[in-house]
């Protein structure tokens, strides 16, 4: 018969096994990881980061008091930090690793099997027997399978700050998408008044007979065409702004917020490619997760192989009262025989999950090298890109604007010339 798990209260082996376990699991984080994972975000995302509100605060109040200043980056950010649903989320998941981890290194509970007889017949008695054992493999492998579930635990860290991380990157895109959206409107707007007007004065001319009807129509059909493309814009910047509510956490009640006045300077330049890339490869934290996980795969399989020839061992006491009131008591012990089933497939299943974690984290280190060395040439195509503009695009289109008017007053070109002029202005 098959007991479950403890050993007699008097044994030293327990004793000692119970002290090594509750001095390994004096380790375990108490707060679940959280404030090492807050650190690492607070390192790479967001300095000034406030995870919670204190107790004499609501989510309406503070996120009222966020949204009566303009909102920045930042102020976004902090919305999603305290609001973002995805974050507890993060962090749910990081507490229930935890709870694996402490699983992993309690000792399993003793079981006590008692059982009574009665003599039928003329006679008279009672036989009792009392048995309790404990599982002393499972014990013994406490000390491994919580350096495995150490390991775990450490991934799912990395993994949490990991995810938050993500999710403040994903606001801050998003933020700078809704503003891009709101700022091209207005543009557009700009160049509906001058369309619109243009539209306007080219039907009264070809009223009066001064403007071909091929020319009014042309200007009636980019009039429209604009139209057409504010509406358009207007629906899309609709929905940047929405999809940035979400990741703020902000719900149908919350207020509306107001943009900044200009748009945020672009930072200074980053570094070359090679110094990203090895910054990348040595704070990515996707990577160090994965390096976890292979470290608790390579545990596992020692695991496997040292205990693959080992089966059940339980220990215990067992004792046994005579109908007369004789006690015979002594220890046990019960072996798992390993004749059929010697682990093979156990070993093999855990080398090849090695090995799988072993080739992800290579293949995601490739992935990486990859991705940021293409971001970096993307990032130093948009700087030029943007220094062209700022440099040389825009303060032509100005000039052409300034000699488009000094020739419009001097009777040299149509009004039709400087409005156009002045839409090539705006487009760029």
């Amino acid at each position: 018969m098959k007991r479950t798990h403890f050993i007699n209260s008097a044994s030293p082996v327990a004793l000692v096994l119970a002290l090594g376990t509750l001095a390994g699991c004096a380790h375990v984080p108490q707060d679940h990881g959280i404030d090492e994972v807050r650190g690492l975000v607070q390192e790479r995302a967001m300095q000034d980061a406030r995870w919670a509100l204190t107790e004499d605060e609501d989510a309406a109040t503070v996120t009222k008091a966020l949204l009566e200043e303009p909102l920045t980056p930042e102020s976004a950010m902090q919305l999603a930090l305290l609001r973002n649903p995805d974050v507890i989320i993060a962090f749910a998941e990081l507490g229930i690793s935890r709870a694996e981890l402490i699983e992993a290194g309690t000792l399993p509970n003793p079981s006590l099997f008692g059982m009574a007889r009665f003599i039928a017949g003329s006679g008279s008695g009672t036989n009792v027997e009392v048995e309790t054992t404990f599982p002393l493999l499972d014990a013994i492998m406490v000390p491994m399978r919580r350096k495995i579930e150490t390991r775990h635990f450490e991934h799912a860290k990395l993994k949490a700050a990991r995810e938050v991380i993500d999710i403040l990157a994903e606001v801050r895109a998003a933020y700078y998408e809704a503003f891009s959206a709101q700022q091209e409107l207005e543009l557009v707007a700009l160049s509906r008044e001058g369309s619109s007007d243009a539209a306007d004065l080219a039907a009264r001319q070809y009223e009066a007979g001064n403007l071909s009807r091929l020319e009014r129509l042309s200007h009636e059909a980019f009039d429209v065409r604009l139209r057409m493309e504010a509406r358009e814009l207007a629906a899309e910047a609709v929905d940047k702004e929405q999809h940035l509510r979400r990741l703020m956490g902000l719900r149908p009640a919350d207020p509306g917020w107001y943009w900044p006045m200009r748009y945020p300077e672009p930072g200074t330049p980053e570094a070359d490619a090679d110094t990203l890339e090895s910054m990348a490869i040595e704070r990515r934290l996707d990577l160090a997760a994965a390096a976890h996980e292979v470290e608790a795969m390579e545990y596992a399989l020692k695991l496997a192989k040292r205990f693959r020839y080992t089966g059940l061992i339980d220990v215990g006491a067992s004792g046994e009262r005579e109908p007369h009131g004789e006690w015979l008591v002594g220890p046990t012990l019960e072996l798992e025989l390993p004749i059929f089933d010697r682990k093979r497939g156990e070993v093999l299943r855990t080398r090849s999950m090695l090995d799988l974690t072993g080739a992800e984290r290579d293949a995601l280190e490739l992935d990486i090298r990859t991705e940021v060395r293409a971001a970096a040439e993307k990032l130093a195509e948009a700087r030029e890109r943007l220094q062209a503009y700022a440099n040389e695009l825009l303060p032509l289109h100005h000039a052409l604007v300034q000699e488009a008017q000094l020739h419009h007053n001097a009777m040299l070109i149509g009004v039709y010339d400087l409005l156009e002029a002045k839409q090539s202005e705006l487009e760029t």
